[in-house]
Formats: structure tokens, sequence, C-alpha cells
């Protein structure tokens, strides 16, 4: 087979929205329908790189080619930062006047600018309300808008802008010449409680009548389920005859839980980088599992902006019990903390697991640790680096021992006092991720990774650390968390699904009055086949 010349491998990105492949809109977002049949104002929110804005072209042109109603997709991004309340409202009129400019319907291209007039200038509460009247007025179907990138107002601009939406949904049917449009959403990453907050700090307010009280739920963007995976890799074979081994779509999922951006991140790191756009070449899940790795180990812009919000406060608190006690976060944080960070894609609730947090997919997690390891990861020393590996395999039990006396002569620096370090972790958590920057800096990436599990509502961590396809599974504990016996069970059953005859139990010993000699032990357990190593620190 023929290689096919390849523009963009672009499931869902930023490129032209007709050029790459996507699940229907309609499966993405299947109240959609029923909110606007209903004439309901709503908000329809999703982490950034959901694909929010790709869903809302096809959205768009869905209802556009249906003919029932008009469909007018708006971006308010350039108006992020803007803080004078009347440059807003103009420009937010400029881009409703983008947005027809832009609509494949003629009609709509037709009454760009038409509104767009001094007499409407004039009035400075009503710059938006006037022309979204005139404009539906104008118009033979009903009008459905769509504001994206809703959330780049703030402040002033946003309680203007609120309160003509309400004006004009609120006086929509006192007569025929209030007409204003049938329905209309916001989109962002905010839920309506969000924008409400928002206005909350100011003496204003956008009033008790607001049209998004008839939003009982938010509506949120969900994200690719496996058979959606699926769908979207197979538009690929058939329109490439380049073939996606069912493996290979198990990775994806396992690694993204389909997560839109990272779906097409690692079938565009394959396809472009590991195949150089050669579509004879068929995709396998070790392809997708270097892909993975790959993206981990790279600088992207899309992680950059998302994980510059652990820095937060509110998201800090959050975030650290989840990764290092096992997703039982304490009850004095605040739910609407919870729920922002679940909001803004870091980490979502498992229901199968009785509903604890974790992170929202692999990727992310490894991201995550990977963050909150590089103050102790700077400290371990560089030439760490390749001195257990001997390109078939690795020595673990010298690299424990290595760290073994890495941990005496660091620990007290790391842990500093009894109850939090500088970084204000639990020195359970320091201990975990001392061990975890140990591991990093002997490592490489590439083929030889580390990876995490997420053991939800138990009181330990699980890393696997993987070279040469050889798996080598450690369980983290605090001595006296658990006992010894319970510890080597859950260890042999992680060992189980690592497929290793080896495994190591780390034991961590707080007891700052203990000497070294005996903290510092190796000893080995075998049972069922297994060597089990329990090792002291």
């Amino acid at each position: 087979m023929t290689s096919k010349p390849l523009k963009s491998f672009n499931i869902v990105g930023t490129c032209n929205p007709n050029e790459h492949y996507m699940v229907p809109a309609a499966a993405r977002l299947p109240n959609v329908s029923g909110m606007i049949d209903s004439k309901s104002y709503f908000v329809l929110h999703a982490p950034r790189q959901s694909g929010k804005t790709t869903c809302l072209f096809a959205l768009t042109n869905k209802i556009n080619a249906e003919g029932q109603y008009y469909a007018l997709n708006c971006s308010l991004a350039p108006l992020s930062g803007l803080k004078d309340a009347n440059v807003a409202m103009r420009e937010i009129v400029g881009q409703i006047n983008a947005g027809l400019l832009s609509s494949r319907v003629g009609v709509l291209n037709n009454l760009a600018y038409a509104f767009d007039d001094k007499s409407f200038m004039d009035y400075q509460s009503s710059k938006v309300r006037l022309p979204l009247n005139a404009l539906s007025l104008a118009l033979e179907k009903e009008l459905v808008v769509f504001f994206d990138e809703a959330d780049c107002l703030n402040e002033e601009p946003l309680i203007r802008f609120l309160a003509q939406i309400r004006d004009g949904y609120l006086a929509r049917a006192d007569s025929p010449a209030t007409k204003f449009p049938r329905s209309l959403a916001l989109i962002g990453t905010r839920k309506i409680s969000d924008y409400r907050d928002k206005v909350r700090p100011s003496d204003e307010s956008i009033g008790d009548g607001g049209p998004f009280n008839i939003t009982m739920e938010p509506m949120k963007l969900a994200n690719f389920t496996l058979e959606e995976i699926n769908a979207l890799y197979g538009q690929r074979a058939a329109e490439t005859g380049q073939t996606f081994e069912p493996k290979a779509v198990e990775r994806a999922w396992y690694w993204t839980e389909g997560q839109p951006w990272l779906v097409n991140a690692l079938a565009y790191h394959v396809i472009v980088r590991l195949f150089g756009n050669d579509c004879s070449k068929t995709v396998t899940g070790s392809d997708i599992d270097k892909a993975a790795q790959a993206l981990i180990l790279r600088e992207e812009n899309h992680f950059t902006s998302l994980f510059k919000r652990l820095k937060e406060p509110r998201v800090k608190k959050v975030i650290e019990p989840v990764i290092l006690d096992g997703g039982r976060i304490p009850n004095e944080i605040a739910e609407a903390d919870k729920d922002y960070v679940v909001d803004i894609g870091l980490l979502k609730k498992d229901p199968a697991e009785g509903g604890p947090f974790k992170p929202s997919n692999p990727i992310y997690g490894e991201l995550i640790v990977r963050a909150m390891t590089a103050k102790f990861k700077e400290d371990v020393p560089k030439t760490l680096e390749n001195k257990w590996m001997d390109g078939t395999k690795l020595d673990m039990n010298r690299l424990l021992k290595a760290f073994q006396a890495y941990w005496r002569e660091n620990s007290q620096i790391a842990l500093k006092s009894d109850s939090t370090d500088s970084a204000g972790l639990a020195n359970e958590a320091t201990a975990h991720l001392v061990l975890y920057a140990f591991l990093q800096r002997v490592m490489n990436g590439g083929a030889d990774f580390i990876q995490r599990e997420y053991p939800l509502g138990k009181t330990k961590a699980d890393i696997c650390v993987c070279y040469k396809e050889i798996r080598y599974p450690l369980e983290l504990k605090i001595k006296g968390a658990l006992s010894q016996k319970q510890s080597l069970e859950r260890l042999s059953s992680y060992m189980d699904k690592c497929g290793s005859s080896q495994g190591w139990l780390i034991v961590f010993d707080k007891d700052f009055t203990k000497s070294w000699e005996k903290k510092l032990f190796r000893k080995i357990y075998k049972r069922d086949g297994k060597t089990m190593y329990v090792v002291g620190c």
C-alpha cells in the first residue's frame, strides 16, 4: 500500500474544523437538541482542549443544515483581559458580525453589520441586546446563538453582558417587536455557579430573573468513549488504509480515558513522528505506549497551561491528598474547591470505586506527580543516571540499596518536621515523592519509564518501573500504617497485575529516635513461586 500525503492528523484540534476526523456533535452533546427545542438558555462547560470549539462548529453546521433554526457561532476570545465595559460591549457586537460573516448560511452573511449603527451604539446598556433583537426580527426562522470562550469576560464586562442577555430573555415574549434568540449558550470552562461567583464580588448584580436560572444542571462536554475512539481511528483507516490494532485503541483509551486532546496527540505522535506519515504501517498497542511516554516527557503548551493550575492554593490542597492518600480528600476542604479541580480537568470521581477522586487519566496523573516531585528531583545527583542498567535488565536491589544510602543522608532535610515540609506536604507524602524523584532521575524515558498506580481509598502507593519490557513492581508503605502481612499480600496482588515474579516492599520508618542500623534492612520472602523483597528506609 502506498503512503497517502497527510496534511495534519487532527482528530479534534484547532485547525480547519472540516479537515479532521470527529465524533458527531450530537453524540458528544446529546441534550443540546432538547435544550434548543425548549427555548432554553444554558451553559456548556468542559476543560480546555476538550474539543469544545470543534464540536460547536459541527453543531452549528448541523443545525443550519437541518433547516429548522438558524445557528450562529461567536467567539469572545479576543475580549480576554478587557476591563472597560463599553469597549467590551462594542467588541462583542464586532464578534457577532464576525460570526455572521464566517457563517456558511448566505442569509446570515448578508446581515453582517446590518444592525451595527450609531443609534444602537448610543445606548450603553443595550449595545448587545438591541443588535440581537434586530437580528432575530430580520430572520424568518428563529435564531440559536453560541458564545464560545465566554469565560474570557470578567468583572464589569461580564456583568453588563449577562444583564443584557437577561433583559432580552425576559422581554422576548412580551411582543413580536422584542423578539430575541430562541436559545443561547455560554461555552467555556466554567459552570453557571462560576459565572455567578464572578459577579458577586461586585456591588452590582444581574438580578434575580437571570435566564440561566432555568438550567438546573450545567451541561458538560463528555470525553470520548472507547467506542468513539475506535470510530475516530476507524475513520483514519477508512480514508488512508492505515489500520489500528484493537490493542492500540485499548491503550489509547487506557492512557487518555477519552480526553480529546490526548486522543489526538497520541495518534499524531505515532503517525507523524514515529511513522513519518507512512500509511502502510499498522499502529500497535506498543506504538501508543511509546507515544504516551514521549508525550509525558515533552513540554507541551496544553500541559503547561493546565499544570499552572497546580500552583493555585485551592487546587493544591485538593490534588495533594488525592495523589498521596488514596483519593481521600479531607472533609474540611470545600465542595466548591473539589468541583473546581474536576471542572478544569485534573481530577475525576470514580463511581466504580465508591466515589474517591483520582487523576483524570494516567497521563495527567504522571504529569501531576512529576510536577510535585520537581523540587525533590533537583536535589538528586544527576550522576545516578544509568548506573544500575546494563542494557538488558535493571538491578533493582542495588538501586534500592543506593536509595537507602541517599535517604539516610537526606531524609532529615526532606522531612524537616513531624507534620509537614516546606512544600506543605505530609511526611508520608514526602517520603514517597523523594523515592519517585530518585527513580525519575535514574530512568531515561523512552522505553524506560515509571508507571504510578492510584489504588483508590488505600493508604499506600504502587509504582511499576519498566525497563526493556521488564516490569519491576514496588509497593510503598509507612511503618505502622498496615501490617507487613497485609502489605505483602497487596504486593503479591500487584505483582500478579504486573506479571512479575519479583516485587519490592519499601517501608519508611518515621521514628527519628531509631538508629539507621535498625531502619535500613533487606529481607527476602518467597511464596507461591514469587520472590518479595522488604526494604527498610
